[in-house]
């Protein structure tokens, strides 16, 4: 019986969001998940509930007589939810974190001492890492990842923000060398490079008319954005950063109109069933900050 109500709550959820697909995002599960719930409410119902499309879902008749039941049972569940929240005097608890190293100082001084003065009994254990790993198997509750592409289909991805690479170099530096005029002038010029980001040895950079990649003269290289932004700072050669990275410091842009292709600032959790409250909390808190365009506001 317990396996109906899910199903039954599922099929609530897939009439309210209109598709499955919209359905497994506010369920927190894969599309299968709300796929094989469906058919398996219909088996018990023994009838068809919903007529599908590839883009749109109808009620029959039959899911029409059963939809309000349905929305009954989330409601009371609500309730209950709603009721047992209230009895916790205060939201505490650890939050496992895990950012790119890039991200960390810029998150420190803007969204997670925000969080913090919200919510201060919850602990934040933020690990600053580029490295890929395994969510689903790791300690962590979160992942922020810069990836335009995240394909597993365990995870569910959440867009929160996008910025661009762009060339940047020291005032001392341009004094000394000059400032290039062109993309083709770029190869005769001292450069730094991220060795994790740019690990082909290649920028590949974009303007309005073209995009190109070059292959320019490494000067040194690190693996880190801000080794790379202090490099460049210290006059060791042009070195392409995160605009809102660059943005805090006295860095000139070069060649201003090329940039590198959009990345995009994902947040990244595992397919699951009730998460605790500290860690909707901070899920809601960041799509919040998303819909004000405050996650990365120099970009």
């Amino acid at each position: 019986m317990q396996e109906v109500v899910q199903e039954m709550i599922t099929f609530a959820v897939v009439n309210r969001e209109g598709s499955l697909t919209a359905a497994a995002h506010a369920l927190g599960k894969s599309k299968g998940y709300v796929s094989t719930h469906i058919a398996r409410l219909e088996s018990f119902m023994e009838t068809k509930l919903l007529f599908r499309s590839t883009r749109k879902i109808a009620l029959t008749k039959a899911g029409a007589l059963l939809l309000p039941h349905c929305e009954a049972l989330v409601e009371r569940l609500d309730l209950a939810k709603h009721t047992m929240s209230e009895s916790h005097e205060q939201m505490s608890g650890e939050i496992r974190l895990t950012i790119p190293m890039s991200f960390g100082h810029f998150a420190i001084q803007t969204w997670i001492s925000e969080f913090k003065q919200l919510y201060p009994n919850v602990m934040l254990s933020v690990s600053l890492s580029n490295t890929p790993f395994d969510l689903e198997n790791s300690d962590f509750d979160l992942a922020i990842r810069a990836a335009n592409d995240v394909s597993n289909l365990d995870y569910v991805a959440v867009h929160l923000a996008s910025f661009h690479y762009a060339l940047y170099a020291s005032k001392q530096f341009l004094m000394e060398k000059g400032e290039p005029k062109n993309i083709g002038e770029l190869a005769h010029y001292d450069a730094v490079l991220h060795s994790e980001v740019d690990a082909t040895k290649t920028w590949q950079l974009t303007s309005s008319e073209q995009t190109i990649v070059i292959e320019p003269k490494v000067s040194c290289s690190f693996n880190s954005a801000e080794a790379c932004m202090q490099a460049a700072q210290m006059g060791l050669g042009i070195a392409r950063l995160p605009e809102y990275l660059a943005a805090e410091t006295d860095l000139i842009k070069v060649l201003s109109h090329y940039q590198s292709s959009p990345i995009a600032v994902q947040l990244i959790y595992p397919y699951q069933g009730q998460q605790p409250r500290r860690v909707r909390a901070l899920i809601d808190f960041l799509k919040a900050k998303r819909e004000l365009g405050e996650l990365l506001a120099h970009c």
